[in-house]
């Protein structure tokens, strides 16, 4: 014999308004008044052909719950219903569901009917039916409910304690989002403590500002230095290529982590186009005295404006030791006429 159900309806908690109003009251009344898992009771509506036309006779039914739609494991035993009246192709069975069924995951209902003659097996209906209404309610209740504990204060299925206790790690998760960041704020004066190494890695640049007033001269008499306004000039006493070296204090380690030189922004201006920055270098020197070129520029600088250059590392390099910048100017003439002028230098770092 061959069954299927015609568009099979699974309707929960509904027969009449009457009966919607009684059984949410007494839903209620057993989840509230115990403190274990309690079973649900749901009303399941169908309509079933056999032989192509609507049934009207007495079948045996068993209902199976699954959490897939094709596989998966029994979320309980089978229930079977025997000796269901069909009438008109009409039917509507009591099915009693565990507490664990309905926990806000998909569920998946599958039929099978036999006939009055009691034959051997259940003849299996396709495809399982998905059910997310009403049961899906039921958990909510049963969520909300403050003598429920088993799964009231699960947050993604971990309990509240696994995100209040201080011995869990995050360890190679990551957050990500277009608000304002990570906040933390503590009582104990740290909102970040790192123990252990306390190394913090960061992509975020370090900028260092280098003070011109700190230059010197190659050559003591070769260069006038006139610090200003934010600024210093030098002017020259003997035409041609003179040098002169700006010091530069930094870190060369940041939360634990070595710092690298990125690039160098430079402001200038000159008196004369004749005269301009004809080199400029970042250099480092080591414990042992030996330097080393980090970053280095040869373009001729001769903005008679305001103006400012970056010179960049080819790949940032570990910052070793004592920083300095190296300028050699060349001037057309001597005097003020002919100056260059160094404003505000910036280092940028990176770790």
């Amino acid at each position: 014999m061959k069954y299927f159900i015609k568009k099979n309806e699974v309707n929960f908690l509904r027969r009449l308004t009457k009966f919607n109003i009684f059984y949410g009251i007494l839903f209620f009344l057993l989840i509230t008044n115990v403190s274990l898992p309690v079973s649900l009771f749901i009303t399941y509506q169908g309509r079933l052909n056999d032989g192509g036309v609507p049934a009207n006779d007495s079948y045996d039914f068993q209902f199976t719950f699954y959490d897939d739609p094709t596989a998966g494991p029994q979320l309980q035993a089978p229930i079977e219903v025997p000796s269901v009246k069909v009438m008109n192709g009409l039917f509507a069975v009591e099915l009693t569901v565990g507490p664990d069924v309905f926990d806000g995951k998909f569920v998946y209902l599958e039929i099978g009917v036999r006939g009055s003659s009691k034959a051997p097996s259940y003849t299996i209906l396709t495809p399982r039916q998905k059910i997310t209404s009403a049961p899906q309610s039921i958990f909510s209740y049963l969520s909300d409910n403050a003598n429920y504990a088993g799964n009231a204060d699960k947050l993604d299925n971990y309990h509240q304690t696994s995100f209040s206790k201080t011995d869990h790690n995050h360890w190679n998760a990551s957050w990500s989002g277009d608000g304002n960041g990570l906040t933390l704020s503590s009582s104990n004066g740290y909102d970040i403590y790192a123990a252990g190494t306390g190394k913090i890695k960061s992509d975020a640049e370090t900028v260092i500002t280098a003070n011109p007033y700190n230059a010197v001269r190659y050559y003591q008499f070769d260069v006038d230095i006139n610090p200003k306004y934010g600024c210093c000039s030098f002017t020259p006493v003997t035409d041609g290529s003179q040098t002169v070296y700006i010091p530069v204090d930094l870190p060369i380690v940041k939360y634990g982590v070595p710092l690298k030189l990125k690039s160098a922004t430079i402001s200038y201006k000159v008196s004369n186009a004749g005269s301009y920055i004809d080199i400029a270098k970042v250099i480092w020197l080591t414990a042992n005295g030996s330097s080393s070129i980090g970053i280095e520029d040869s373009t001729n600088r001769n903005s008679i404006n305001w103006a400012h250059y970056t010179i960049q590392a080819s790949t940032p390099y570990v910052v070793e030791g004592s920083i300095f910048l190296l300028f050699q100017f060349y001037f057309a003439g001597t005097g003020s006429n002919y100056e260059i002028t160094i404003g505000q230098i910036n280092l940028t770092l990176v770790q």
